[in-house]
């Protein structure tokens, strides 16, 4: 009876950490890349702590996380969530660089601060909060988060890969040609591929990519060729390893 009773508490805390931590990171990414355009960003790394963007940045994701955590007693988790925003915010600007690690590491540390906020959270500050550990909701929330992160996060990600290998987009040096449907092409792109992998059709992702091949650039613009070729082959790998990490979540 005691190692049932040890089991389902194990249990329920794993999933009451699950649960936190998908809801704060939904409020994470909505904050961080959805009410947050470039120029926002730009302002934030150019004046740093005199930014006023950043500390309204910080209280937008405070108010996000108090919604996601949808409940009226867990305003001090998201004050937590707010604050610790700020503080990586704040390096990030007085390092004022803006490249992949930059990049990795402001995300990688604001995941790790969820994580231990949810497991804290979980453990200590759960009788404050209304949890409804709901199978489906979850089911629900991980999805989301995986089609908005293989929105603009997953853009802002592959132009950083291909910027790091000094890869830049041949039709920046023509504004008239500027190929501005190519974010919106590699999103949709990359959300087939979540529904293909999540139906278990993987097969799909091969007709997508062969259907994409039937693309054409002139003899003369081989550097576009490497460009699209680089960006989809990055692009895909994002979606894919996206979609089976969400896929093993939602078993």
């Amino acid at each position: 009876i005691a190692y049932i009773s040890a089991s389902l508490i194990y249990k329920k805390t794993i999933t009451m950490i699950f649960e936190v931590f998908i809801k704060l990171l939904l409020a994470h990414i909505i904050g961080d890349f959805f009410l947050q355009s470039d120029d926002f960003c730009k302002r934030k790394l150019k004046n740093g702590v005199k930014s006023p963007e950043l500390y309204l940045h910080s209280l937008i994701i405070f108010t996000l996380s108090w919604i996601a955590l949808f409940s009226w007693n867990a305003w001090g988790i998201a004050i937590i969530a707010g604050a610790s925003h700020l503080i990586i915010d704040t390096i990030k600007c007085l390092i004022k660089k803006d490249n992949l690690y930059s990049f990795a590491a402001d995300q990688l540390l604001h995941c790790l601060v969820i994580f231990a906020i949810a497991f804290v959270c979980s453990t200590k500050w759960i009788s404050y909060i209304t949890l409804h550990e709901s199978f489906f909701v979850n089911q629900i929330i991980v999805i989301t988060i995986a089609f908005l992160f293989c929105a603009k996060p997953a853009n802002i990600l592959t132009k950083y890969i291909l910027k790091l290998y000094n890869i830049n987009n041949p039709s920046d040096n023509n504004s008239s040609t500027k190929l501005h449907s190519g974010a919106l092409i590699g999103t949709l792109e990359r959300w087939l591929i979540i529904v293909f992998v999540l139906l278990g059709h993987f097969e799909a992702i091969g007709f997508l990519l062969a259907a994409k091949s039937l693309i054409r650039f002139k003899d003369s613009e081989t550097l576009k060729t490497e460009y699209v070729l680089l960006g989809t082959l990055i692009s895909v790998t994002i979606a894919v390893a996206c979609s089976l990490i969400t896929k093993v979540s939602i078993v």
